[in-house]
């Protein structure tokens, strides 16, 4: 087993809004995870049973792409990082992936960094999320004005 350099936190919301069984992720969200795996721990979070939210994963086929699987109440998310904390992750190597504004909190209360996947454009924001924002979290130009940016993008679009 590989050292762990940083943490991506994708979230099960990665499927389709209302998240039917027969529903599959994203087209792009597979080939992100495989860039992702290859050099960070992946940790799926959402909120439910662990079973759940294992089962939601396996469904989409993805189950292979994460090293672990957290589930939280609906409202614990935040309680649910302790863990990784305590696995010895710095919060500047933790990318929080999500498409709420409660996502947005959750990681700014981690003190991590953020990627917002946005309402109707999914499959654009997982493959920029592949192609530029994992690099520049991997090389340390994320945080700041690049954050900001996308930061921006989420609050203009959600209420």
């Amino acid at each position: 087993r590989r050292p762990p350099r940083s943490t991506l936190f994708p979230y099960t919301t990665l499927f389709r809004s209302a998240m039917p069984k027969e529903c599959a992720p994203f087209a792009a969200v597979e080939g992100c995870l495989a860039a992702v795996r290859a050099v960070a721990d992946v940790v799926a979070m959402g909120t439910g049973t662990p079973a759940a939210v294992r089962g939601e994963w396996t469904r989409g086929g993805l189950s292979g792409y994460t090293d672990a699987v957290f589930a939280a109440p609906q409202d614990g998310k935040a309680e649910a990082l302790i863990p990784v904390f305590g696995a010895g992750y710095l919060p500047s190597h933790m990318l929080v992936v999500g498409d709420t504004l409660g996502d947005a909190a959750l990681a700014a209360q981690a003190g991590a960094l953020f990627f917002p996947i946005l309402p109707g454009r999914e499959e654009a924001c997982w493959q920029r999320l592949a192609e530029e924002g994992f690099p520049k979290f991997l090389h340390g130009s994320f945080a700041g004005a690049y954050e900001d940016t996308l930061r921006k993008a989420q609050r203009s679009l959600l209420p």
